[in-house]
């Protein structure tokens, strides 16, 4: 699933991916840079035990499709359901 603008944004300001997960410089624009010149993919969604969903996030660079980042996510309560719903924004 391609992710918009706004679950973007969601993962940010819900610390899933920060400047620490992204190896990243806490400079001014450095969020809007990851948002605007990566492709973000969530991929290989699961669900434990608990119920609890999963996934991998991958962000592509849109200029260098080899260069990517993979990022490991475990959804707390029902963030999962609260990015689904933002897709359709």
């Amino acid at each position: 699933m391609k992710l918009n603008k706004s679950q973007k944004q969601f993962l940010f300001e819900n610390c899933y991916v920060d400047a620490q997960v992204l190896d990243a410089a806490v400079e001014p624009g450095w969020m809007n840079y990851f948002i605007r010149c990566f492709d973000w993919k969530l991929v290989d969604v699961g669900e434990r035990w608990s119920g609890q969903k999963y996934g991998t996030l991958k962000l592509i660079d849109k200029d260098d499709s080899d260069f990517t980042y993979n990022i490991s996510l475990y959804f707390q309560g029902n963030d999962y359901l609260r990015l689904l719903k933002l897709s359709k924004k």
